[in-house]
């Protein structure tokens, strides 16, 4: 079972949006940085592991980004609370993410 969850990191203006698996594990990840939302990171776990076995994964984090961990339990994530999202919630803010990503507008929910 999947859930979807929003999250904030106050201090460095960053807006969180996770797809997260039954294990703990983000199986999508959007980030959103600054009073302009930009598009950081619009990624998934299943593209990243394909993108480093084709080699690809450097072109991959240019247009997508990476983030430094995949698990919701990580001391790499430090953000307030999340809150609960619905899963159209959640696809709104990844499909307008992962559309600023491959354009590279980095424009997100505005």
């Amino acid at each position: 079972m999947r859930r979807w969850v929003h999250a904030r990191q106050d201090d460095e203006d960053l807006s969180f949006f996770f797809e997260i698996d039954h294990d703990g594990y983000f199986r999508r990840v959007v980030m959103l940085e600054g009073p302009e939302r930009l598009a950081v990171i619009a990624c998934s776990l299943d593209e990243v592991e394909a993108a480093f076995r084709n080699d690809t994964i450097n072109e991959y984090g240019e247009t997508y980004g990476v983030p430094l961990s995949w698990s919701a339990a990580s001391p790499d994530w430090d953000y307030t609370d999340p809150e609960p999202l619905s899963e159209t919630e959640f696809e709104e803010a990844w499909a307008d993410a992962r559309q600023a990503r491959a354009t590279g507008s980095r424009r997100d929910l505005d």
